[in-house]
């Protein structure tokens, strides 16, 4: 939520101004907060499900699918 104010106050002319290298640098900070906390918790969380849950026979296939999805 704190990145989203940020980002909307300094973008305030439609994208157009620059960041002020204050907040670029909290901005950055904010996004590695954001990025450790998804690794942490959701982020491993359709390999693991797959791997438990789908059976053996299209288990390749779900992982395939998710992993895909994923990373659109």
């Amino acid at each position: 939520v704190i990145l989203a104010i940020l980002m909307a106050s300094e973008s305030r002319s439609h994208g157009t101004s620059i960041f002020s290298k204050r907040s670029a640098f909290v901005a950055l900070i904010l996004r590695c907060f954001l990025g450790v906390g998804m690794a942490l918790s959701w982020g491993p969380l359709p390999w693991i499900l797959n791997c438990e849950i789908l059976p053996i026979e299209v288990r390749s296939a779900g992982q395939g699918l998710s992993t895909a999805i994923s990373f659109a």
